[in-house]
């Protein structure tokens, strides 16, 4: 895939005057120590390199010793299985040795994979990020923060009436036995974890995060309706609110 190397050449989607950029995204699993797969992108090194959850955290489970794929692969099994402090500590080097291999073969960017919205667990056994909740002063040596006061649950979209909202079907065969939930950008525990996903990317030397998924948040919870009230009020006049949304009060 080819982009324009800079987006102000790339507004009406043509390039002019630039050199395209190479990107390839490669989301397959066990890129860590894999020979071939660094003999592949040493032989036609792309400038942009976006794998999938080759991450310290993983937004959907924690740290887990699964890596690659996006929302739909590896969510089972000894993929989401909780990693100790120690084993997390592991990870991190095994990936920051690969990113500096990748670069030194000629990678100008690298990034893994995340999503803005997407959880993976149960509740009620609390597994997947509920698991990793529950644990998160294990892992206060990584800069986590305090533990969020509100429980996971509480993260997740919602609807008008106040029910959780489910973006993607929940019952997803490659979430079994968890659930597949979404979690709203504005509520603040998310925002600390995802911050912490993309923190952590960067202590383990890489340039970004690819972020999915950026605009697809459908929620009516206490933080969306406060956001969205700030938003008319920083916009519009208290004439004009009456106006045009015929209420006399935010």
């Amino acid at each position: 895939m080819a982009l324009c190397a800079s987006l102000a050449t790339a507004a009406d989607g043509v390039c002019r005057g630039e050199t395209p950029l190479t990107y390839l995204r490669d989301y397959a699993p066990g890129h860590f120590e894999d020979e071939a797969f660094f003999k592949a992108i040493a032989a036609g090194p792309p400038e942009l390199l976006v794998l999938g959850k080759d991450a310290p955290l993983h937004h959907n489970w924690g740290p887990v010793a699964g890596n690659g794929g996006e929302n739909q692969a590896f969510g089972q099994g000894d993929a989401i299985r909780r990693l100790s402090p120690a084993e997390l500590r592991e990870k991190m080097e095994r990936i920051r040795n690969m990113v500096t291999r990748l670069r030194a073969s000629g990678v100008r960017w690298i990034m893994p994979y995340a999503c803005t919205m997407t959880v993976g667990g149960d509740p009620a056994r609390r597994t997947g990020l509920w698991e990793f909740y529950d644990h998160w002063d294990d892992y206060v040596a990584f800069g986590l923060g305090p533990r969020p006061a509100q429980d996971p649950l509480d993260w997740m979209q919602r609807t008008a009436n106040g029910e959780v909202r489910f973006y993607y079907p929940p019952d997803s065969p490659r979430y079994a036995p968890n659930r597949r939930w979404a979690a709203c950008i504005h509520h603040p525990g998310w925002r600390q974890h995802l911050g912490n996903v993309i923190r952590l990317a960067a202590e383990v030397s890489y340039d970004g995060v690819y972020l999915d998924n950026n605009r697809s948040t459908r929620c009516y919870c206490s933080d969306c309706q406060a956001a969205f009230r700030r938003y008319v009020a920083a916009r519009l006049t208290p004439d004009e609110i009456r106006r045009d949304l015929g209420v006399r009060s935010l």
